[in-house]
């Protein structure tokens, strides 16, 4: 299986969401952390807001915008890094979806 920046190729328009979507699907048959991370060449961050519900098309638009810097509920800020929120619909996030922290909720 080879590597492939999935969510560039969505942004370029060169596969659908649908295309990506069945991709990443073999990639978690057929792999495990990190190998698969390496093969759609995400983040932990970006990985882990994929298995959070965060749609790919969204996440595609993070990358590139920039990911929400506070929770929806509390306004503190939330570290991507740190793995510690869960995304969620915010009708007053550009993108739709705006960053939780899981204690928030």
């Amino acid at each position: 299986m080879q590597e492939r920046d999935l969510l560039d190729e969505l942004l370029r328009g060169e596969l659908t969401e649908s295309e990506a979507y069945a991709w990443l699907d073999l990639v978690m048959e057929s792999s495990v952390l990190p190998k698969s991370l390496e093969l759609v060449e995400m983040s932990p961050a970006e990985w882990s807001a994929f298995t959070r519900g965060l749609p790919l098309l969204v996440l595609a638009s993070w990358r590139i915008e920039g990911w929400p810097a506070e929770c929806v509920d509390c306004g503190v800020e939330v570290d991507i890094d740190g793995l510690n929120w869960v995304p969620i619909r915010d009708a007053e996030e550009r993108s739709g979806f705006g960053l939780v922290h899981p204690g928030c909720r």
